[in-house]
């Protein structure tokens, strides 16, 4: 931050028209000068109460800040910021409060969107400047009275600081992100675990035999549905076949009545008393005679099912054996492939594990050679150039002592000269106590003019001395710096060679990289053999599926087969039986002579031919035949046509095929359930396969997701990066910090970190050596000015830092707390803050001595005028 200009109306002391304060670029350090109580500070408070909304006062009592007869107050403060020109402006008008954050951009000021109210601007001020109005006051502006704040607040106040300095918010902001992250990670590995837990395991095994169930089922509902719908159009045309089949017989019945009868009316008369005598036996005879040689024929077709039903049961068990067989030759095929994977899995763990022994050997020796690469007697160079930079301080020392002896002596001199040079003629000479005389005094002033000039020259050899032990210290700080960053990277690589020692030692590996790599390549040889095996096993697992799948239409087909010729076999069994039944009940109707008698057959015989030739009908009706005969030859011949439209399948009794339809409608609703439970069992080990390979998959990559993120939490962490990102930031500010406090000291204070042990919740726990005292004290037994130099040191040693660092400070305001030095003192803050002029962009200073801001090239005089404080800037002769 590079303050330019603050602007102040009706602010304090500031009055009306407003007051501008302008700190040019032409000049990196500027002096604000005047008496106690002319509104130095206030500038200051301006600056803070732009920002921050706070004074010295506090964040309350603004009202107070109004002049006494105003109504309000106007103040602006314009700033560069990383190569921004920023404008921030407060205004009070009575209670009314208005605030604004403007940015310059291609030389005009634009309102910064978004920033409006008072809360906006101090969250703007604060995320920008990346510093609270606490650290703002302790590293930019040192407050009068509070230049030792830094040094006297809590550590975990001056850790908070240092971290705003260096930007570590962004790092524990990044950190917090991938913490959060890892848990995350490590909940959705968690839920995964659970749901994989309570899903049963389902195998490929399980899924092809579902598959294969829903195949068989589908074929059986297929079969069956072709079959019920054949059944169902069946009985509407057994109807009609029943139908015209009755009335063939009749009209058939009745023509050969007539040609009978027209033939042989003698023949029909004796037939008719031939009839008539065996009109006792003659109608079970009619009904005896077909129905023994349905029985017969029954019988015969019975046997040729039964048969074939034995024939191809005996093919479906062949064939269901070698199913069998390839199905056990699959399974065992399986079970060797999955016993392998695990060996192949086991075995690239090892792998892995081995690989990772590899990976620390590799870093054991690539660390060894490091250490070997540092120079020996490290330590050594290092005392000696500590004992060569403490000999060179204490010269420095003496010989800033001996410029100081210089300087006083010839400020004698120069007013003993001054003394001399207003000499009048006459007195009495305070030297020799004679009358001065005119010859007199010229030589007394010649040889007071030597004197000064001899003690200039003294006192610039003393300051050539001085610098040169000064030059000789700062290159003896570089060298013993440089020299420390060497010890303290050959120590890491100690230290990170002994951790990878340990992490080998624990894993109860060897540091011999040869031998992990044999090993490796041996496991790789058996990687390599059991993945062959694998291969071979899920061959013949393959092969014997295939063959399965070829096998099992030819199974479904006997399967079809030998259920059809059971149910015929069946079928003929019952209807044999029936009929047998049937014709035992008209034998035994007949009488005893009938049956034992050898002519039964041929009475059966002329019975069943007169019945057909219907001899009785014939001989009534012999008179009316040659009327109807014609039109039963024409009905005969349409009749025959009908029947031979009507397919086989349906020529059965209406009876038998309405049963066969309920048969049929049966077995398809049995198929059809069969069918349905098949598939949903199929998709249910499906579904529940394909959520195993996937939750097995999930964890997987949730588990490689979660080691990441938990080794990124910790690199990121506070013991890793964050720490030592802060302890390397501090070692730097408090190393500058210690080169300036030996200047503004005379070389009589240096300045060291104590050891913060373990602890990571401090910052700048500072040790003071003073002069050559080994032993260091703590800051709060340090004197008034003692501290107020070490508070200066640090507060210029921060910003020079925070210049090249995240938060581009490039900034120090330092209002009063000059008056505790003397003479010395004063002269040595000069001429230290005036060489910080080439690493800081600006340096204010407020003080009141004017034996202090006469060091200086410029000054803003600030003075009481008649409407309040005015301002002018004074340039000084270099």
């Amino acid at each position: 931050m590079i303050p330019k200009r603050v602007s102040l109306e009706n602010f304090l002391s500031y009055g009306t028209p407003k007051t501008d304060i302008v700190f040019g670029d032409d000049e990196p350090l500027w002096v604000l000068g005047g008496p106690n109580g002319v509104g130095k500070s206030a500038v200051f408070d301006a600056i803070t109460y732009c920002l921050f909304a706070k004074h010295r006062g506090g964040g309350q009592g603004h009202d107070q800040l109004v002049r006494h007869g105003a109504n309000g107050f106007s103040v602006s403060f314009e700033f560069e910021f990383a190569g921004t020109d920023y404008r921030v402006s407060r205004n009070r008008a009575g209670t009314r409060v208005t605030q604004s954050v403007e940015r310059k951009t291609n030389g005009e000021w634009a309102s910064v969107p978004n920033v409006d109210s008072a809360a906006d601007v101090n969250a703007w001020a604060e995320r920008t400047l990346g510093l609270s109005y606490s650290a703002f006051t302790a590293s930019v502006l040192l407050p009068q009275g509070k230049s030792d704040e830094l040094l006297e607040a809590d550590p975990a106040d001056r850790l908070s600081l240092l971290k705003k300095i260096i930007g570590a918010e962004r790092y524990e902001e990044l950190s917090g992100r991938v913490f959060n992250a890892m848990k995350g990670k490590k909940a959705a590995l968690d839920a995964l675990t659970r749901r994989r837990k309570d899903v049963s395991e389902v195998t490929a095994e399980d899924v092809a035999k579902a598959e294969a169930e829903v195949a068989r089922t589908a074929d059986v509902r297929e079969t069956a549905d072709y079959a019920r719908r054949a059944a169902a159009d069946a009985i509407p045309l057994a109807r009609q076949w029943v139908n015209l089949c009755a009335k063939q017989d009749e009209l058939t019945r009745r023509i050969r009545e007539a040609d009978a009868r027209a033939a042989d009316a003698t023949t029909i008369r004796a037939g008719h008393a031939r009839l008539c005598d065996l009109s006792a036996v003659l109608p079970v005879l009619q009904q005896l005679i077909p129905l023994r040689k349905s029985v017969n024929e029954t019988t015969q077709r019975k046997t040729e099912a039964a048969v074939r039903h034995y024939s191809l049961v005996t093919e479906l068990d062949r064939t269901r054996q070698q199913a069998e067989a390839l199905r056990l030759t699959s399974s065992t095929s399986r079970q060797i492939a999955t016993d392998l994977a695990a060996q192949v899995t086991a075995i690239k763990t090892e792998q892995g594990r081995r690989e990772g022994f590899l990976k620390l050997a590799d870093e054991v020796a690539g660390f060894r050679e490091k250490v070997q690469a540092f120079a020996p007697d490290l330590d050594g160079v290092i005392a000696s150039t500590r004992s060569d930079w403490e000999h060179t301080s204490v010269a420095e020392r003496v010989a800033s002592a001996a410029v100081s002896g210089a300087s006083a002596l010839l400020e004698q001199a120069n007013r003993e000269r001054d003394n001399f040079d207003r000499m009048e003629v006459g007195v009495t000479c305070r030297q020799c106590g004679q009358e001065v005389t005119a010859s007199h005094a010229e030589t007394v002033r010649e040889q007071v003019r030597r004197r000064v000039a001899e003690l200039k020259a003294d006192m610039d050899g003393a300051h050539s001395k001085a610098r040169a032990a000064t030059a000789a210290r700062v290159v003896l700080d570089d060298r013993l710096g440089e020299l420390t960053k060497l010890a303290t990277g050959r120590d890491r690589v100690r230290e990170r060679l002994a951790d990878r020692e340990r992490d080998l030692t624990s894993l109860g590996a060897t540091a011999d990289a040869v031998a992990i790599r044999a090993e490796l390549d041996t496991l790789a040889a058996q990687l390599t053999d059991l993945q062959r095996r694998q291969g071979e096993a899920r061959d013949r697992q393959q092969a014997a599926e295939a063959e399965l799948r070829d096998l099992e239409p030819t199974l479904r087909d006997l399967e079809k087969d030998a259920r059809s010729a059971e149910t015929e076999v069946a079928r003929l069994t019952t209807s044999s039986a029936a009929d047998s039944a049937t014709r035992d009940s008209l034998t035994a109707q007949l009488p005893e002579p009938w049956r034992a008698t050898t002519e039964t057959a041929l009475l059966v015989a002329e019975h069943d031919r007169l019945k057909a030739a219907g001899i009785a009908e014939r001989f009534k009706e012999l008179e009316q035949d040659a009327v109807r005969r014609d039109e039963w030859e024409r009905q005969l011949t349409a009749n025959a046509d009908d029947i031979a439209g009507i397919a086989e399948p349906a020529s059965v009794p209406v009876a038998d095929a309405e049963q066969a339809s309920r048969i049929a409608e049966t077995d398809f609703r049995n198929r059809d359930g069969e069918y349905r439970i098949a598939t949903t069992q199929r998709d249910d080990v499906t579904r529940r396969r394909n959520e195993l390979i996937q939750l097995t998959a999930d964890i997987a990559a949730a588990e490689a997701e979660h080691r990441v993120h938990g080794r990124l939490d910790e690199l990121l962490g506070k013991q890793n990066l964050q720490r030592e990102l802060i302890r390397e930031a501090e070692g730097h500010i408090v190393r500058l910090a210690s080169h300036t406090v030996g200047q503004l000291s005379g070389g009589d204070l240096s300045i060291s970190l104590a050891d913060p042990g373990d602890g990571d919740d401090r910052a700048f726990d500072l040790l003071v050596r003073r002069g050559d005292d080994p032993q260091p004290i703590g800051v709060k037994y340090l004197s008034g000015s003692q501290k107020f130099r070490v508070a200066i040191a640090v507060a210029l040693a921060i910003g020079r830092f925070a210049s090249g660092q995240a938060r581009p400070l490039e900034c120090v305001i330092i209002d009063e707390g000059f008056g505790g030095l003397d003479k010395d003192g004063l002269r040595a803050a000069a001429e230290e803050l005036n060489r910080l002029k080439d690493h800081l962009r600006r340096i204010i200073l407020v003080s009141h001595q004017e034996e202090f801001t006469d060091h200086f090239p410029v000054v803003i005089r600030l003075s009481k005028g008649e409407h309040g404080t005015t301002a002018e800037a004074v340039r000084q002769p270099r």
